[in-house]
Formats: structure tokens, sequence, C-alpha cells
């Protein structure tokens, strides 16, 4: 990206950020062509074409936004019922899981479910119960993607009406272990809330341990994307409309628990910059005031850095296998990348991923 297409994305990002303030500013020169691929970036299309103050500053934007708003309800109705189908199979089979990232939130903190885009539905369940949950996916039609790398997820995929609907089926919470090591499929099931917007069986973690896996997930991601999404920001936001009190105290203990405080500092002070103020006036200050602990040190490490402690966190025999499977991925997952080769360009192939991945590594970590 040049110097000149980021100051660009950097002016649409404010005037995107007035109307989720509550304060609009007016386009400017900003092309509506621009305004409305940050805003599909960020994930507002909904947000933004029922906003009345967008739709007035914006109008040719506000007309395509309006598009992808509509194609998302659309696709929304067909995954709520697909969703409702999942639900009652996994109970009916004795499957306890817990709704994660945006599945979770559409249905708990948004009006409308629509109006929080995602690509998948993440669903954790308890390891031991990996296998009966693989089956049920089946059984309802859903097929798997191969997997060529350890991961502790499978991604499965059901067409309804030519609409193609990926479920993410977890048995840790992250592919990290580190971060896995942290939220466990007890941790996030421990005091969830009823999803009844969704299904009478469907959970979701509380809405403390929703704000402390949303922040982690924002401040981890964003390193692997364009920058933060905004719709993350909004996210936390929306949690933290729900929170009384008592809740923020039990946040503020989790986080101190788990080692994050200066991380969900970090997390709430950069989204009310962009939002404005949402957040209890000492809750910010009573975290950042806590000493760094281990999951704020991991998140603000380089991606090196965060690999090797997710590799300290395997045996030997672990982490061999998972680097293994990192750097010399099967041939199959070579085709998926580069297409058909021949045996003999394998090698080569290999090198030239391996020397990508750290070129990549190094900009990610602002090296």
């Amino acid at each position: 990206m040049t110097a000149g297409q980021s100051k660009i994305d950097a002016q649409i990002d404010a005037f995107l950020a007035s109307f989720l303030a509550g304060a609009p500013v007016p386009a400017g020169a900003l092309r509506s062509e621009a305004i409305v691929a940050r805003a599909r970036y960020h994930g507002l299309q909904g947000l933004l074409a029922e906003n009345p103050h967008f739709v007035e500053a914006a109008p040719v934007a506000t007309r395509a936004l309006f598009r992808d708003a509509a194609a998302d309800a659309i696709s929304d109705v067909l995954r709520h019922e697909l969703l409702g189908e999942i639900c009652s199979a996994f109970a009916a089979a004795g499957v306890d899981m817990v709704l994660l990232k945006g599945a979770a939130l559409a249905y708990l903190v948004y009006e409308k479910p629509a109006l929080r885009p995602r690509l998948d539905t993440d669903i954790i369940v308890a390891p031991e119960q990996k296998g009966a949950a693989r089956d049920v996916l089946a059984q309802l039609g859903f097929a798997a993607s191969p997997v060529h790398v350890p991961h502790y997820q499978t991604t499965f995929t059901l067409e309804r009406s030519g609409i193609p609907f990926p479920v993410d089926l977890h048995w840790r919470a992250a592919n990290s272990d580190f971060l896995a090591q942290l939220y466990t499929f007890e941790t996030l099931r421990a005091g969830a809330q009823p999803v009844t917007r969704l299904h009478p069986r469907a959970v979701a973690p509380s809405d403390e341990m929703l704000l402390s896996f949303a922040i982690t997930h924002l401040l981890f991601d964003r390193d692997y994307r364009a920058g933060m999404r905004f719709i993350w920001l909004v996210d936390l936001r929306a949690i933290a409309a729900r929170m009384d009190r008592a809740a923020w105290e039990r946040f503020i203990l989790l986080q101190a628990t788990i080692g994050g405080s200066g991380a969900a500092a970090l997390a709430l002070r950069e989204a009310e910059a962009r939002l404005g103020r949402f957040v209890p006036e000492t809750a910010i200050e009573r975290l950042g005031a806590a000493s760094e602990g281990r999951l704020s040190r991991y998140l603000a490490a380089s991606e090196f850095g965060r690999m090797r402690r997710d590799l300290l966190c395997r045996n030997r025999r672990q982490a061999l296998t998972y680097l293994g499977g990192v750097l010399f991925p099967p041939r199959a997952r070579l085709m998926e990348i580069y297409g058909p080769v021949p045996r003999w360009q394998a090698p080569l192939l290999y090198l030239h991923r391996a020397a990508t991945g750290i070129v990549k590594a190094k900009r990610r970590s602002g090296r």
C-alpha cells in the first residue's frame, strides 16, 4: 500500500468513525467507491446503511451498502435456520456447544443479527466430544475441509440456496496453544448465558468473558489484516453496554487472573478514541494500573515471539510435529496454494514458502 493510499484510508476511516461516534462530519472530496470499499472492510455495511446521518452525507455510497446489507439479511435468515438445526442436533446427540465470536455477538448484543456481518460461525465443544460433534455435522450434510497443518478446529461447509455456510468447529478456542490454555471450553462454558433469540438450547459465554475474548481476538487478529476493523470496536461497545457494575468487577478480576489487564486497557482506549466514552470511568484506570501480565506480553510480542511462546506450551515431540506441518505441509496443500506442480518443484516451493513467510512475519512485526 502506498503512502498516498494510506492517507486516503485514514481520511475515510475518520469519516466513518464519526458516524459511529455520533458526531458526523461531511464527506468532502472523498470518493463514494472508496467509502464503500472501506466500509466493507470494516464490516459496517448494515450499521451505516441504517444511519440517517450517513444516508444524508453519502447517498451514493449508501445505495451500495444498502444492497450489501440486504444480501446480508437474506443470508442471515438462512443462517439462522441452519444454526437452529445445528443446536437441535447437538442437543439430541448430547453434545454441549458454546457459540463464539461473531455468532454469539450477533444474537446477544446487536438489535438485528444481520448487522453483525460474519463469514462463518464459530462453535466450541469439549475436546472429548469433538468426534461426536463431527458426526452430527456430517449427518446434517456438512462437508469437512481438509486440514494440512496442526489445528484445533475443522471447517465444515453446507450450501443452502446457492450460499455456502461455513462452520468452524473448535475443541480449543484458538490455534495458539497459549491462548487455548487461557480460554478452555470449561472457562468459556462457566457462567454461560442463553441465546434464546437463536435457539432454546443455544448458549454463549458470559458478558465479561465475551468482552475478554473479543479484546484478545482483536489484538491478536489485527496483525494478520490491514489494521483494525471498526466492527470489532463496535463489538466492544455493544458488550460493554450490557454490563453492570458487578460484571465490570468480574471482568477486571478476570483480566488480573489471566494477565490481560494491560491489553484490555489498550483495546478499550483505542475503541473509545474512535467511538467516544463507553467504559466506566475507573475501569480503564484500574486495568492500566495493573502490572503487565502474561497475556498482555503475549499479545504485544512479535509473531516470532508468539510462536516461541506457543511452542513452549507443547512438549518437544508436539513442537517438532507442529513445525514440520507448518514448514513442510503435504504436497496436497502446496497444490491448493500454487496449483498443480511437478514433484521435483516441491523443494523449491518449500523454500519459497519459508522465505515469504519470514518476510511477511517481519513486516507484521514492524521489523
